[in-house]
């Protein structure tokens, strides 16, 4: 597991690590989620697959985004997370 701290934080993180999941939240300070996760899509290399956090609002993506509301319920991020790893 890598923390990056932001979105642009997490670019510079992603030059030296491969990650299969990036668990993202949606308001993030100079770069937010959605930010981030077009940005990953144009670097050279299989994009990861994204768990977004949100307080208020669902991503709207490609409709096969997982999300998770705030206050976060552990097992419901947790779960995610597995699905995501397990099925892409």
């Amino acid at each position: 597991m890598v923390l990056a701290h932001d979105g642009v934080d997490a670019l510079v993180k992603l030059s030296s690590f491969q990650a299969d999941v990036i668990v993202s939240d949606l308001r993030m300070p100079r770069m937010d989620g959605l930010a981030l996760y077009e940005a990953v899509r144009r670097l050279p290399m299989v994009t990861p697959r994204f768990v977004f956090m949100s307080a208020s609002t669902r991503p709207d993506l490609d409709g096969q985004t997982r999300y998770v509301t705030k206050p976060i319920a552990i097992e419901r991020l947790t779960a995610l997370i597995n699905e995501a790893a397990a099925n892409g």
